[in-house]
């Protein structure tokens, strides 16, 4: 028997060794799997699930008609950030100190569309040497062959070296065009947040949706969002947190797509856990796979 082996067993890996399996279970590396819609009950050893997937499913409340469509719903509830950095334009255009949006083929600004008389607090995960945000009431953008559109505007912030700002929209209003400096133009973009009311976020939250994923030992809860992209996951559809991966139904095939975050670990208690998904429309289900036994 042969340390790397011993190594192996005891991570419930398999291996040919007799002696070494026969470690393994004493070491009580075994793992086991449960699957089932939420919620799922076990016992653990309190560890991190080695691995877990979590299925999509398809609701469609009511009866569709060509003048009363009924919406489809899958799993997933919207993220804080209204920010779409992959829907993002980036226009070639300055704003400034009085106020004004203009072409500049030196600059870069993108455009976010808010609603009328509504906070917001628009922020970065680093500090800049240019922070600039911009209130227009009207779809005209700059470009080359109208530099300088005549747009009604309101100049919310033109300052320097801030990581956010809160403020409230007018009555009018139907975009906010936000400039960071120009030596992070290609990074800004990944880090920028846009959320309603004045929370400042220490962490970055992507565009989308997410399925927050609880576990409760009946005393204390933890809840751990993981975030699966722009649209929820609807039936067959899954993401794998073993192949950091989440599977969509791309043209009739299902397709592995990169996450927008890694998919973060679930933690589990030591003892009874029961594990639950704070989703409108519930996983039609979950594999689990851990140091965990099931409870019937």
């Amino acid at each position: 028997m042969n340390l790397f082996d011993m190594l192996k067993a005891d991570k419930g890996i398999p291996v040919s060794d007799p002696m070494a399996m026969l470690w393994g279970r004493k070491s009580g590396g075994g793992f086991e799997e449960m699957s089932g819609v939420p919620p799922l009950h076990f016992t653990s050893r309190g560890e991190k699930l080695l691995d877990y997937r979590i299925y999509g499913n398809t609701v469609q409340d009511g009866t569709p008609a060509p003048e009363t469509p009924a919406e489809v719903q899958g799993v997933g509830e919207q993220t804080e950030n209204l920010f779409d950095k992959d829907a993002a334009v980036v226009y070639v255009a300055y704003i400034t100190s009085a106020g004004r949006w203009f072409y500049a083929n030196d600059s870069r600004s993108v455009r976010i569309r808010v609603k009328p008389n509504t906070q917001y607090t628009l922020s970065t995960e680093g500090i800049y040497t240019i922070f600039r945000i911009l209130e227009i009431q009207s779809d005209d953008v700059p470009t080359e062959q109208n530099r300088y559109p005549q747009m009604s505007s309101i100049l919310i912030v033109y300052g320097e070296n801030q990581s956010h700002y809160t403020f409230k929209t007018s009555e009018n209003a139907k975009y906010i065009v936000f400039q960071s400096n120009l030596s992070v133009v290609n990074n800004w973009l990944n880090e920028l947040m846009l959320v309603e009311g004045n929370s400042i976020r220490s962490d970055y939250i992507p565009y989308g949706y997410k399925i927050p994923v609880t576990v409760s030992d009946g005393r204390n809860a933890v809840t751990t969002p993981v975030y699966i992209g722009s649209e929820p996951l609807y039936l067959n559809e899954y993401v794998s947190y073993g192949e950091q991966q989440i599977y969509k139904n791309i043209n009739g095939v299902l397709t592995p797509i990169e996450p927008p975050v890694p998919i973060p670990a679930i933690t589990t208690a030591r003892g009874e856990n029961i594990l639950t998904t704070e989703t409108t429309v519930q996983p039609s289900n979950i594999w689990i796979k851990g140091k965990i036994k099931a409870i019937n």
